[in-house]
């Protein structure tokens, strides 16, 4: 794939991930993401696409994931249910892990990218 091809990968994902975070109304980081989605469609509507930026966006991206407790990868959507003592995906949300690996791993293709 190519960097626009990439960079459209990752917009989709980020969709999908936006309207799962949407669901869940103690979501933290949406507006982050809402950021970044917002720079990936400026990034792609200028041509050509400039190698800082995809490299930019991929570090704002991927840092959100990393770090320790409370990092984005502590995040799932879901609810608590006293019943079962068990957290729940909220509906709607049963495919946020694949599409929230699919949004790290099209930041970090972006990387390599803009790298070369």
């Amino acid at each position: 794939m190519n960097k626009d091809e990439i960079l459209r990968k990752l917009i989709e994902s980020l969709e999908k991930l936006i309207k799962m975070m949407e669901l869940d109304p103690k979501s933290r980081l949406i507006d982050v993401f809402r950021d970044n989605l917002d720079k990936a469609k400026s990034i792609l509507s200028e041509q050509p696409v400039k190698k800082d930026d995809l490299v930019d966006l991929s570090h704002s991206i991927t840092s959100i994931y990393q770090g320790g407790m409370g990092s984005f990868n502590d995040y799932a959507p879901g609810k608590y249910n006293p019943s079962t003592c068990r957290w729940t995906p909220i509906p709607g949300t049963e495919d946020f892990e694949n599409v929230r690996s699919e949004v790290y791993n099209f930041a970090l293709e972006l990387r390599v990218i803009g790298r070369y």
